[in-house]
């Protein structure tokens, strides 16, 4: 300052006298361009006087301005802090920001100057130098009535206010808009509605994914469920098999102690797990290559007994256990993948195995002896809200989910999803062993399972091929995924008296599976863009701090859909989709059917928001990933996301 008549696409530079911690100066937050108005505080777009603080004068700066006028929607739409990436130099000393739309008009009907503010934000939660110190500008912004002069107002007649070349008004040559959420809590806006849903917890000036943490369940007879069945006649070797073997199982949320609404209890990574040994005794065994992948079940079964017949009244209702879907022709094992090829399963490990009675463990939570698995190459995330609703599974012949007795245990009187509506958060943990084979040998080690179904072999908990010896003393071995072999579909495996078993059977085994939270999602409402988006009209986007700014080992994604049409409802006291993200979404947020308003078609969401333009979508929301950091126990964070777009054609 003086800066009369900038080019509005200039940059701002500011000096310290001492290197500045980098990662204070954010400008969303610390160091912020807006433009403001003859207008009187607490407005919003009033300029700042001298009689709040500098971060009161900030915090009370609109990130977007869209207001509900009845059925109509009207406001600015674009919000007034200017934001842009910050480059440091000179030793920390000095930062230069760029804002992405430059200087910008946020009112086209203005008549008069067009002036700007830069405020730099001071207090504990400000610009603060290496040593933690907040530096000493109290009460200062630049550009402010109170620190800068108009022409005739001062003795050397000199122009002292920011103003841009050209002007503004119709006359400006910028009029994109600036759209941001600055983490100023669950309602941004003070509107009494929230604008964020989902796995997140609201700190000062930012918000953040859930807290990291581990933590292991079990699905053992500690477990209601698991404990109220019985055991089989015989325990299964497979799927360690020296002959080759293909397991799929499937366990349920309830199985593991989990409910099936809780949104806490979603998006969750499996990075461990282990197995218990029948009797707690482990012989000594090797093998070459055991491999072992996690997906969504397509299924849920349900061990509910029909009171009439003492039969099972959902005998269907568990693994596919034919050898191809007969409308798809999808081999067996695969068909039993929620969403399957767009969704295939993650393969978590793949190693040789090496079994040794000295590392039998046993729980804390059942006293059951364990035995880990090999450990992982990667983790799974289960119940995974990016999975789109489009991919619903539960059987055609199930009750749907939750199943029977969970259901009966928490009050329901029916199931939240019906039979082929299940979506992911429904549904449970699918688990594919692969055993290679390495010799016409069985193995040594016997599996705890409880058999879930007296009596019957369905509902099918388990399905497998497994390798063996036939009647006449021929060995059949079992290939993965070799379709001539028997690996990629059910097929069974053989008694010792060399006659074939079934394919499947109610078995759930035992296991101890080791979860981390380190993923959290979060879904906001639908945002109006002032006009459709046409080509080439998105300016940019960025979130604070970037993900190099970030604690190590933590991360953000941002991702975007658009649609056509989203609309109030009509009672002005009913919930709107473009002012709330709790009741009219669900944990997806997707508009959930029958909520007042509506919502049109949404296309996928792409982390790329110039894959939105030209398509005629009025309307945008966002999903954000925060991923944390489980070793360090810190979270992901974001103090800002902004969106600049332009609004006509250039």
């Amino acid at each position: 300052v003086p800066a009369v008549a900038v080019d509005p696409f200039s940059s701002m530079q500011i000096h310290f006298n001492e290197p500045i911690d980098a990662s204070t100066v954010l400008s969303m937050h610390s160091f912020v361009l807006t433009p403001h108005e003859n207008t009187a505080a607490p407005d919003p777009t009033a300029a700042y006087d001298g009689s709040e603080s500098v971060a009161t004068y900030i915090d009370r700066l609109l990130g977007y301005d869209v207001v509900r006028n009845g059925a109509s929607t009207t406001g600015e739409f674009g919000g007034r802090v200017y934001f842009g990436p910050i480059a440091v130099s000179n030793g920390s000393k000095t930062f230069t920001m760029t804002p992405l739309a430059g200087f910008a008009e946020p009112d086209a009907t203005r008549v008069g100057t067009l002036l700007f503010s830069i405020a730099l934000r001071d207090g504990p939660d400000g610009i603060r130098d290496l040593a933690g110190n907040s530096v000493d500008f109290a009460s200062f912004v630049a550009g402010s009535p109170g620190n800068s002069l108009a022409p005739g107002s001062n003795p050397t007649n000199a122009d002292t206010r920011i103003t841009v070349s050209g002007g503004g008004g119709t006359n400006a040559q910028i009029k994109d808009k600036y759209f941001s959420l600055r983490g100023m809590g669950a309602d941004e806006d003070g509107d009494g509605f929230e604008e964020y849903k989902g796995q997140f917890t609201v700190h000062p000036g930012k918000i953040s994914g859930r807290a990291p943490q581990r933590f292991s369940r079990l699905a053992d007879p500690s477990n209601e469920f698991v404990g109220a069945q019985g055991s089989p006649a015989t325990f299964p070797t497979d799927p360690l098999n020296p002959a080759g073997a293909v397991v799929m199982t499937v366990i349920r949320p309830s199985d593991f102690g989990f409910g099936y609404l809780d949104p806490q209890e979603l998006n969750m990574d499996i990075e461990g797990m282990a197995w218990s040994p029948f009797g707690g005794v482990v012989y000594d065994e090797e093998y070459d290559d055991v491999s072992l992948s996690f997906g969504h079940a397509n299924s849920i079964p349900d061990e509910a007994i029909n009171p009439l017949s003492g039969l099972p009244a959902w005998p269907n209702s568990g693994l596919w256990t034919a050898s191809a879907d007969p409308n798809g022709g999808i081999n067996g094992f695969d068909w039993n993948i929620l969403g399957f090829p767009e969704y295939d399963e993650v393969e978590v490990f793949r190693s040789p195995y090496i079994l040794r009675q000295i590392n039998v463990f046993q729980s804390e939570i059942s006293g059951n002896s364990y035995l880990d698995w090999p450990g992982f190459s990667q983790n799974f995330t289960w119940r995974d809200t990016t999975i789109e609703q489009s991919n619903r599974g539960g059987r055609q012949e199930s009750l749907g989910s939750p199943p029977t007795y969970y259901g009966a245990s928490v009050g329901l009187t029916g199931p939240v999803w019906g039979p082929e509506e299940v979506p992911s958060i429904g549904l449970g943990l699918l688990c594919r062993f692969r055993c290679f084979p390495q010799a016409n040998d069985l193995g040594s080690n016997r599996f705890a399972v409880t058999q879930m179904m007296g009596g019957s072999s369905l509902p099918a908990f388990r399905i497998f091929s497994s390798g063996g010896a036939d009647g006449t003393g021929t060995w059949h071995q079992v290939v993965p995924d070799s379709s001539p072999y028997g690996g990629t579909d059910a097929q069974g495996g053989y008694n010792p008296d060399g006659t074939s078993t079934n394919a499947f059977d109610p078995f759930i085994y035992w296991t101890q599976a080791d979860f981390v939270v380190r993923i959290s999602r979060v879904t906001t409402h639908w945002f109006p863009f002032q006009s459709p988006l046409g080509l080439n009209w998105i300016t940019g986007a960025m979130f604070e701090p970037g993900n190099p700014d970030q604690l190590p080992g933590t991360s953000i994604q941002v991702e975007y859909r658009g649609t056509q049409a989203v609309s109030h409802p009509t009672a002005p006291e009913d919930t709107s989709p473009l002012m709330a993200a709790d009741l009219p979404f669900d944990v997806y947020g997707d508009f959930i059917a029958g909520s007042p308003g509506t919502v049109g078609l949404p296309s996928e969401w792409t982390m790329d928001p110039s894959a939105l333009e030209g398509l005629g979508y009025g309307f945008f929301q966002l999903r954000i990933t925060f991923v944390g950091n489980a070793d360090d126990g810190v979270a992901s964070y974001l103090d800002g996301y902004g969106l600049a777009y332009a609004t006509e054609d250039s």
